[in-house]
C-alpha cells in the first residue's frame, strides 16, 4: 500500500509540471529571437539554438526555454525579442537590417558605375547605393544619350528641328536643299569690304 501511495504521488508531481505523455508539454509555445535594437529583425542565431531552447523549455517544466539568441515559451516574450526570425546584419543599429549593394562612384556625381560590393550599412565614402553611371570618370555624364547629326552647325540636330517644326526629317531636308539651291553666290570685287551674318549665308557690300 505504501508503494502504491508513493507511485501516485510521483505521478501527480510528474503531471503537475505540465508534462503530458511522452514528455511533451500540454501548452503550445512559440520561438522568439533576440532583437537588441528593437527594429523587428533578429540578431544572429543558430539552428541548433531552436532545438536546445525547446529542450530547455521541457526540462524547466514547460517554462521559458533559452539557448543562445532563441527562446521558446508558451507565454508572451520578454522585451528585446521578436517572432520574426529574419536575421539583422547589424543588431546595434535599428536603421540597418539587411546587406545592401554599394557601387563605386569615382567621379562623385552620386551615381555609381558597374563595380560594386555588398555591405551591412555604409562601407564609407566613395560608394553609393545608386548605379547606372555609363561614364564614372565624368561627373557631367550619368546615362547614355542620343545624339543627332548637325550638318549646319547651329547646335540643333535634324530630328529635333523637324520635331519643333512639326514636320518629318525628310521634308525638312528637302526644304533645306530647295532653299540652298535658291541662294545665289555673291559677286565679290577685290578691294571692297563686305558684311557676313552669323549664319554666313548672306553677304552684302558694306556701306560707307
Amino acid at each position: 500500500m505504501a508503494n502504491l501511495r508513493l507511485f501516485c504521488c510521483l505521478v501527480v508531481a510528474f503531471l503537475g509540471t505540465g508534462w503530458g505523455l511522452y514528455g511533451q508539454c500540454s501548452c503550445s509555445g512559440s520561438y522568439y529571437y533576440y532583437d537588441g535594437d528593437e527594429d523587428g529583425y533578429a540578431a544572429n542565431w543558430q539552428s541548433a539554438d531552436r532545438s536546445l531552447a525547446y529542450t530547455d523549455h521541457i526540462d524547466s517544466g514547460c517554462g521559458q526555454g533559452h539557448s543562445g539568441n532563441v527562446i521558446y515559451t508558451c507565454g508572451s516574450p520578454p522585451r528585446y525579442y521578436t517572432s520574426n526570425s529574419r536575421e539583422d546584419c547589424d543588431d546595434n543599429d535599428r536603421s540597418v537590417q539587411r546587406d545592401e549593394t554599394w557601387y563605386y562612384d569615382s567621379d562623385g556625381d552620386g551615381v555609381g558605375g558597374s563595380q560594386r560590393q555588398t555591405s551591412c550599412g555604409s562601407p564609407g565614402s566613395g560608394l553609393v547605393t545608386s548605379s547606372g553611371d555609363c561614364n564614372d570618370n565624368d561627373a557631367s555624364v550619368q546615362s547614355e544619350r542620343t545624339f543627332y547629326q548637325d550638318n549646319d552647325g547651329d547646335g540643333v540636330g535634324i530630328r529635333v528641328t523637324a520635331r519643333l517644326l512639326g514636320i518629318s526629317p525628310t521634308t525638312l531636308i528637302a526644304r533645306k536643299k530647295r532653299i540652298a539651291a535658291e541662294i545665289k553666290e555673291p559677286v565679290l570685287v577685290k578691294g571692297k569690304t563686305y558684311e557676313v551674318d552669323e549664319l554666313r549665308t548672306f553677304i552684302k557690300k558694306k556701306e560707307g
